[in-house]
């Protein structure tokens, strides 16, 4: 157990700790979906679950749609490697952003679950495959997760990959 917790970055810890005791403390606070558990570890574990699902959201559903509406606009993965090299800070403004990402994923899924709790008391269909439902939604937010995540190491290996080419051509070796 003391070797997770030694693994558990900061970026990790605040983008998924935070927003899923956030999101867990909201449910138990303004909804039907009570989230409780005597043992304080497993209490734990399921907030940072909930984090890291919000976190998914934030990277699959929120991004998208702020730069799909130009909202924001990002720079292309090598412009980002390259410059997260020579500067830094730039991954802790990243961790920043992310965390604001977060926030907003984790604020729009507190409205939708609050109206999915409204429409289950008129629909008992819904309140009667609440786990079917929720276990399908997890099946396609970690597939998606599984594939924008491979895109990202494929990128990263083809940046280097293209640097140890222009490193290669420049000196005539490697």
């Amino acid at each position: 157990m003391e070797t997770f917790f030694e693994r558990i970055s900061n970026y990790q810890f605040l983008n998924n700790l935070l927003p899923g005791t956030i999101f867990v403390i909201i449910l138990n606070s303004f909804t039907s979906f009570i989230i409780e558990n005597d043992n304080i570890l497993i209490l734990l574990f399921i907030c940072y679950f909930f984090g890291f699902v919000i976190s998914r959201i934030g990277s699959l559903v929120v991004e998208p749609i702020l730069e799909n509406m130009k909202f924001v606009r990002f720079k292309t993965h090598s412009e980002y490697i390259s410059a997260s090299l020579k500067d830094k800070k730039i991954d802790l403004l990243m961790e920043h952003n992310n965390l604001f990402r977060s926030f907003i994923a984790m604020l729009l899924l507190v409205g939708f679950v609050m109206i999915y709790d409204k429409l289950q008391t008129i629909c008992p269909f819904l309140e009667r495959n609440n786990m079917i439902i929720f276990l399908v939604l997890l099946i396609f937010l970690f597939l998606f997760s599984f594939r924008k995540q491979t895109i990202y190491i494929s990128n990263r290996i083809e940046y280097y990959e293209n640097k140890k080419e222009d490193f290669k051509n420049e000196t005539g070796n490697i």
